[in-house]
């Protein structure tokens, strides 16, 4: 596998290869620059990734009975949510219903925009402080 992250003050690049089923060897590089040009750093190193189980099986009951008893939220959450707050939205009407996963999910975030406030935006912004000694 291989990735890679290219702008003008930060390049990245990644590659590792898999031994077995659950390792993996790799070599990444990152360079970074300040937004001035004044200072830079370059960082190489080689790394190793196993995988683990994301979850014990005690924990995984622990979470399927949450879910069961509705104490984890809902896997259809996001749509809800949508029915709740756009109940006028031809989303689905559109043949959403025919989208990955993902693409309904993006596609209701969008759908989010007709708000008068959007859906992801702060309820409420932190106001900058003024600093005293420049106020008097």
């Amino acid at each position: 596998m291989a990735m890679g992250d290219f702008s003008p003050n930060w390049q990245e690049a990644f590659a590792n290869y898999a031994l077995t089923p659950r390792d993996a060897l790799g070599a990444s590089t990152l360079y970074m620059r300040s937004d001035d040009e004044s200072k830079s750093r370059q960082l190489v190193d080689v790394t190793y990734t196993r995988l683990l189980e994301r979850w014990t099986d005690r924990q995984q009951r622990e979470l399927d009975h949450a879910v069961q008893s509705g104490a984890w939220q809902n896997a259809a959450w996001l749509q809800r949510e949508h029915a709740f707050m756009l109940p006028q939205s031809s989303f689905w009407q559109d043949g959403a219903d025919r989208l990955t996963a993902r693409e309904q999910a993006m596609g209701m975030i969008d759908d989010f925009s007709q708000l008068r406030m959007p859906f992801l935006e702060p309820k409420r912004t932190r106001k900058p402080k003024v600093n005293s000694s420049l106020a008097e």
